[in-house]
């Protein structure tokens, strides 16, 4: 999750823990409709500021649904991703 990237911890242990699982739900459903992982790259400085500063890409042949989703779960703020309160 971005925020654990950045090293901003969470202000409730429970709370960073689900918003941590939300945002990796987010990459693993990616995973599974693309074939990989959002920001992949070779460079792994690159691919960790990428996810921690950037909007998910999201291919064209995703449907309306699928982006949704994923830009709910993928919101680099934790209070702003789906399931937070």
């Amino acid at each position: 999750a971005p925020e654990v990237i950045k090293g901003e911890g969470y202000t409730q242990a429970a709370v960073g823990l689900v918003t941590y699982f939300i945002h990796y739900l987010g990459s693993l459903i990616y995973d599974m409709l693309t074939g990989r992982p959002p920001f992949l790259s070779n460079n792994k400085s690159t691919m960790m500021r990428n996810l921690a500063t950037k909007p998910v890409p999201m291919p064209y042949y995703f449907s309306d649904n699928a982006k949704s989703l994923l830009n709910g779960l993928f919101k680099i703020k934790p209070e702003e991703r789906l399931g937070y309160k």
